[in-house]
């Protein structure tokens, strides 16, 4: 038995968080979902999906245990859920991030999209609920499970937010800090501060969750958010690379203009500080909803100085079509680029940006490889804006960091 995370974004890291914060308290716990499997600090061979079979969950399940696993935690997929991939798992713990648009060529409407989501707060002995009370479709999901009697704990980032029912779990006097983000965590009356190594306020909404998950599980309050200020980004969530003398380059999963939003209105931020431009590379899936391509290039010409589309993952599609229907989106761009080839697309904007400046790669974050016409090729963005670096002391010189 262990924590389900849902919704369109944050999942990913709510999981790794609440399996590490899990572990630095003494009930080893696993995440499975969208990187994999990860047990205390090792990747677990499993299915690539986020949400495995019934079957495959099952096995793995019975690995874990094997190793000392006590809990895990588990990203819930829409589809997963449909799918019925979990069907015979038993969760203590529901929680829900958000729902912004996502697999609409899967589910065909926002409304069924919502509903696939929704599956995981009707599941079979749910004893809590943890949910984004920020999020329109996160009240609805309030409203269910009070009325089905079920434990709920409302996260929130306004102090001042009360829900009758609801335990309230909320964010105060967030502010930009040294090391990342500070906040005031509050709790049953208590006040905790925490200063984490993660940027923008979707993060601090996704700790908040993070906490609210560990507490429905009975650990006492002063030690879940004196190990919260421990957690770091996991791989390719606002993953930061640098280099002496070199922009920031940071790169992050974000593939759903939502996720973009607020992973470019949190780097804004980084980018002014340090009085330079604010860069975006970025695409759009093939063979998947064609209707978000141009939102995500609006997105981009809205938050970003210059915007570089290019290719991330086009399946069985044509890149230039792709890339087209994102550009369309992108054209009120200060400066907007089409660079098809993502290597060449990260090295040009890596080279070319000052030292102040941020780049944001963005859409494949974990992933090493990039799918073209059904086949999957080795391809790291990290390892790419590596190689970047690379190129650019070359031309100017410098050390890397």
């Amino acid at each position: 038995m262990g924590p389900a995370v849902t919704g369109t974004n944050g999942k990913t890291s709510i999981s790794h968080w609440t399996a590490r914060l899990l572990s630095a308290l003494h009930h080893p716990c696993a995440a499975v979902g969208t990187m994999g499997c990860f047990y205390m600090g090792e990747k677990i061979p499993s299915p690539a999906l986020t949400t495995p079979d019934a079957a495959s969950t099952q096995d793995l399940f019975s690995n874990l245990y094997g190793r000392g696993c006590q809990a895990f935690c588990i990203e819930a997929s829409s589809i997963g859920l449909v799918q019925g991939r979990l069907d015979g798992t038993a969760f203590h713990t529901a929680a829900f991030t958000n729902l912004t648009r996502d697999h609409l060529d899967y589910h065909g409407s926002m409304q069924a999209y919502e509903e696939a989501k929704a599956l995981l707060f009707d599941w079979p002995g749910l004893k809590c609920a943890v949910i984004n009370a920020d999020d329109a479709a996160g009240c609805r999901l309030i409203e269910k499970t009070l009325a089905r009697g079920v434990r709920t704990i409302a996260c929130t980032l306004d102090a001042a937010l009360q829900i009758e029912g609801c335990e309230m779990l909320a964010a105060g006097n967030i502010r930009a800090a040294h090391a990342g983000t500070a906040f005031d965590a509050l709790w049953r009356g208590e006040r905790f501060e925490i200063e984490a190594a993660v940027l923008g306020r979707f993060n601090v909404s996704n700790l908040l969750e993070t906490a609210g998950i560990v507490l429905s599980l009975g650990i006492p309050a002063r030690a879940v958010f004196g190990k919260l200020t421990e957690l770091t980004p996991p791989a390719g969530r606002l993953q930061t690379v640098t280099s002496e003398g070199a922009p920031l380059a940071v790169v992050d999963y974000a593939h759903t203009p939502d996720a973009l939003e607020k992973v470019l209105t949190a780097l804004r931020e980084t980018a002014e500080h340090r009085g330079g431009r604010l860069w975006c590379v970025f695409g759009a899936g093939g063979d998947r909803d064609p209707g978000k391509r141009p939102i995500m290039g609006r997105v981009a010409a809205e938050l970003a100085d210059v915007a570089v589309v290019t290719s991330d993952n086009p399946r069985t599609e044509e890149p230039a079509v792709i890339a087209q229907a994102v550009a369309e989106g992108a054209a009120p761009a200060r400066d907007r680029r089409v660079v098809l080839d993502r290597r060449e697309a990260i090295v040009s904007a890596v080279t070319e940006a000052a030292a102040a400046d941020v780049v944001l790669i963005a859409g494949k974050g974990h992933e090493d490889y990039q799918e073209i016409q059904g086949v999957k090729h080795h391809f790291s963005d990290v390892e790419v804006v590596r190689e970047a670096f690379n190129e650019r002391r070359t031309r100017v010189g410098g050390k890397s960091a």
